[in-house]
């Protein structure tokens, strides 16, 4: 099942304990394949480098280097022809829609409001991380 995750919850489903985790885990069991553009993915290499979230691997025992060329090497890179401007707030935000249409992902995943509020892009439903848990993996461990 491909999708498009935001870097936020990605973010917290590599080093935060709880429910995000069962995302990090069906990225590495194959269940869940994740899309990115070259955009989208810049700004998770951006944010894996921000000094909190050194410090938070490195607490947590994480080698956020090796965990994100896993991720990568088991993703999807698209090259989305136009960026949507469907929100206007959070322009960026259009990038993952970008990401979604061009790679056929089946959701995005996303705890941005911005996202969230508009439910649906073009037929992929854009869903909150513990809702697409709860709906679509049921039986995900932590």
């Amino acid at each position: 099942m491909q999708v498009v995750i935001d870097t936020n919850v990605l973010i917290s489903a590599l080093l935060w304990k709880g429910k995000l985790v069962s995302l990090y885990h069906l990225i590495n069991q194959g269940k869940i394949i994740l899309c990115f553009s070259k955009t989208t993915l810049d700004e998770l290499i951006t944010v894996i480098h921000y000094p909190h979230i050194i410090t938070k691997a490195r607490k947590e025992k994480i080698n956020l280097k090796e965990v994100v060329k896993t991720l990568i090497s088991n993703s999807i890179l698209v090259h989305p022809r136009e960026i949507p401007k469907v929100i206007e707030k959070d322009p960026f935000d259009n990038n993952f829609l970008a990401a979604a249409l061009s790679s056929g992902a089946y959701f995005i995943i996303s705890g941005d409001k911005h996202l969230l509020k508009i439910k649906e892009f073009k037929g992929i439903p854009i869903i909150a991380p513990k809702e697409f848990l709860r709906k679509y993996f049921k039986n995900a461990k932590n």
